[in-house]
């Protein structure tokens, strides 16, 4: 860490609960794993932890976004829930555009029917009036599902839903520069280092792509 990184921490009356710190990068799910635990959250009707986990998964965003979120961002006025939200990310204060697929909307909308909530009234509603879900309750429910598919728990977190989604569009397009537009990253770099492509990964990748026989 530098200076000028300490004086801001330093400055900061609320600082992040891992500035300064190293921390290791929690694993995406894999298509399979979220497969699994949508199916067990479907047969159990566990219907805020569906639309939480589609909605994490799909819109990419960070924890303290989604948490965010009010009915109006997903909700239009007639009550048809939005294909693509646009949220300005509190972290980099950039807006982002993310896409909700079926899945996604239909949970989200089965949840805000159920609970009569209105416009604007955040999706997940926390203990006291008017607040919202807080980070470590989330964090807890994140464990669950960790739990619930029998993987070691230190290797998971909440992270793991923003990057579920981000390692599979890479895998497919094998495109950084996309990544980094769907998660709102500052820099290609930043996109890179968060899908954890090195060098010699490209290369391989580029050396195992035979256009000629």
């Amino acid at each position: 860490m530098d200076k000028a990184e300490e004086t801001t921490l330093m400055n900061d009356p609320h600082p992040p609960w891992n500035a300064g710190l190293s921390v290791g990068k929690k694993q995406p799910f894999t298509l399979a794993q979220a497969q699994e635990l949508f199916s067990h959250l479907d047969r159990d009707r566990r219907i805020r932890e569906m639309a939480m986990f589609t909605l994490a998964v799909d819109s990419m965003l960070r924890a303290s976004d989604l948490l965010s979120l009010k009915v109006s961002m997903v909700q239009d006025s007639k009550g048809k829930m939005r294909k693509r939200i646009h949220v300005k990310q509190q972290k980099t204060k950039r807006r982002v555009v993310c896409a909700l697929g079926p899945k996604a909307r239909q949970a989200t909308l089965i949840w805000i029917n159920q609970e009569d909530l209105r416009p604007g009234d955040f999706l997940f509603s926390g203990n006291n009036p008017g607040r919202h879900l807080c980070r470590r309750q989330f964090q807890d429910i994140v464990k669950s599902w960790v739990r619930r598919l029998d993987l070691p728990e230190e290797n998971y977190g909440t992270h793991s839903l923003r990057r579920t989604k981000a390692v599979m569009v890479f895998s497919q397009t094998l495109d950084p520069a996309k990544v980094q537009l769907l998660l709102g990253q500052s820099t290609l770099a930043a996109a890179q280092e968060y899908l954890g492509v090195s060098e010699e990964e490209a290369l391989e990748i580029a050396e195992s792509i035979c256009l000629f026989e």
